[in-house]
C-alpha cells in the first residue's frame, strides 16, 4: 500500500464550529457545526482522517479541545494526538507529501 486511504472531509468548517467530541458509544469523533440556525456534524470514525481537513481547521481543533467522557480518555486522545501532531508539523489537506517529509526529515 503506497497511499494511506483517506476519508473526503468537509473542508473549511471554522467559522461554522461550535464543538467537537468522542462519542464512546459510538468510536467516533463528532464535530459540531452551526450555519444560520442550520446544525450538522461531522461523523470521524479514523483519526487520521484529520490529516485531510484544511489547515484552517486544523488550527481550529487544535485551539478547541474535545469533550468526552473520563472512561473514554484513552481513545478521545488518539484524536487529540493526530491533530497536535498536523499542527505541529503543518499537515493538512493539500500538502504535497513528498516535499513535506524531505523537509521534516532534514530539520532533524
Amino acid at each position: 500500500m503506497k497511499k494511506i486511504p483517506l476519508r473526503k472531509m468537509i473542508q473549511d468548517f471554522s467559522d461554522q464550529f461550535k464543538w467537537w467530541y468522542y462519542d464512546g458509544r459510538t468510536g467516533e469523533a463528532i464535530i459540531v457545526l452551526c450555519k444560520e440556525g442550520s446544525w450538522e456534524t461531522i461523523r470521524v470514525f479514523d483519526p487520521l482522517w484529520l490529516t485531510n481537513l484544511s489547515e484552517q481547521d486544523v488550527t481550529t481543533l487544535y485551539k478547541c479541545q474535545p469533550f468526552f467522557d473520563v472512561a473514554d480518555i484513552d481513545q478521545a486522545l488518539q484524536y487529540v494526538k493526530v491533530i497536535r501532531i498536523c499542527f505541529a508539523f503543518d499537515i493538512h489537506a493539500g500538502v504535497n507529501w513528498k516535499t513535506r517529509t524531505k523537509e521534516m526529515l532534514k530539520t532533524n
